[in-house]
């Protein structure tokens, strides 16, 4: 039944904006085809017209129209440049894992990454990531420890009964390689002696500026694909549309101060579109309101002016 929900709630997504766009498509080829077909036979008599020629197959050309007519009037997933920049802005739905770019996978605060004892549960974007391009648990944590030994931490957590003990900033980003896959670990939520993650939307707003600096520093450029974060395992009770929004926000406004990628995809699972009732028309609104109107720092000049940063 939830298969069923999910593939009406995307069909209907996909379609409705659409519908009377396609059957006019449809009917004006048929029509047009018709008013050749009428002409040539007065014009040209002796010579046989398309439909004609096609009339024991009459069903081809309305599937032709058809076809068409749904490519042209297909809706397509939001995406802007952010104005005054090259720098592209998509929002899309389906699995990240499948996509090309870097994944951004949020973690926790000491990057813990055992699945074994449940500390990484297999289901989360982590632990999915860990099962699809790890060899080895072993593979994974010293790609983790290479990239923590750059990176200052911020404390201990000695009460902790469990797994590693240095403590990162929200924010941190932990860049990952496995098996040809590219990926920045998020330090995002805290985990407690139940290995329960706990993150809140102020802390979740706190690592986004941390976040986007720490992959203009450390990325590679590489096109990003990031997750609804927080809005799983980290147990923020916020919406995940209303999170989907700050993560426009807070990207378009870090972009202004220096660019990080060159495009930056936020991805919503099947999932979110069936358990959130997310309203993608309205973010796409939201997108292209923030990618055009998000004020511009005066530091960024425009040869040789600085530009206003009035919306």
């Amino acid at each position: 039944m939830s298969l069923q929900m999910l593939s009406i709630r995307t069909v209907s997504w996909w379609i409705k904006p659409s519908i009377v766009p396609f059957f006019s498509g449809v009917l004006g080829g048929l029509g047009i085809s018709l008013m050749l077909d009428r002409a040539s036979a007065w014009l040209l008599p002796n010579i046989p017209s398309i439909p004609r020629i096609l009339e024991d197959f009459w069903f081809i050309l309305p599937l032709v129209y058809a076809s068409v007519s749904a490519w042209r009037t297909r809706r397509r997933f939001p995406r802007c440049l952010i104005s005054n920049t090259d720098i592209l802005v998509e929002l899309n739905v389906g699995d990240m894992f499948k996509m090309k770019g870097a994944f951004i996978v949020g973690s926790n605060t000491t990057f813990d990454s055992s699945m074994e004892d449940g500390t990484i549960s297999k289901d989360s974007v982590q632990g999915k990531y860990t099962e699809q391009f790890a060899t080895n648990m072993a593979q994974l944590d010293a790609a983790l420890d290479q990239s923590l030994n750059l990176i200052e931490h911020t404390g201990s957590h000695e009460q902790k009964s469990f797994g590693r003990k240095k403590l990162y900033k929200r924010g941190t980003v932990c860049p990952v390689e496995l098996n040809g896959r590219k990926a920045y670990f998020i330090s995002i939520a805290s985990l407690n002696n139940n290995r329960v993650a706990q993150s809140t939307l102020p802390e979740l707003l706190d690592a986004l500026p941390v976040m986007w600096d720490g992959l203009r520093e450390q990325g590679g450029m590489e096109e990003l694909l990031c997750p609804i974060l927080g809005s799983g395992f980290s147990r923020i009770s916020a919406p995940r549309e209303q999170i989907v929004q700050h993560l426009i926000r807070s990207f378009v406004a870090s972009s202004r101060e220096g660019k990080l990628t060159e495009k930056l995809s936020i991805i919503i699972s099947h999932s979110d579109i069936t358990r959130s009732n997310i309203d993608v028309e309205a973010l796409r609104k939201f997108l292209e309101h923030e990618c055009t109107y998000t004020a511009v720092p005066t530091t960024q000049v425009d040869e040789g002016t600085a530009i206003d940063t009035a919306t």
